[in-house]
């Protein structure tokens, strides 16, 4: 089950689910909207909190390659800026 999908069950609201685990509510919406990438220790988290219904690996999304800067190599953590 996608995150989005199981606020909606819950009728949660993304401020508080974002205050719940203690992120800024715009990262959490980036990371809804697919322009940022949560890290292992967010995911295992969002994974606790909805007690295994979205689970790391569906958060994660690892069919989704990270890009990287082609400078240093170091991950970018927005799509939007790799697309402009």
């Amino acid at each position: 089950m996608k995150l989005r999908e199981w606020l909606d069950k819950e009728k949660i609201t993304t401020k508080y689910m974002a205050k719940v685990l203690d992120i800024h509510s715009n990262h959490l919406y980036l990371i809804l909207k697919g322009e940022r990438f949560p890290g292992y220790h967010l995911a295992k988290n969002i994974e606790e909190v909805t007690k295994g219904e979205v689970t790391v690996d569906e958060i994660i999304r690892k069919d989704v390659p990270r890009p990287r800067c082609p400078c240093c190599g170091r991950k970018i953590w927005s799509l939007k800026k790799t697309l402009e």
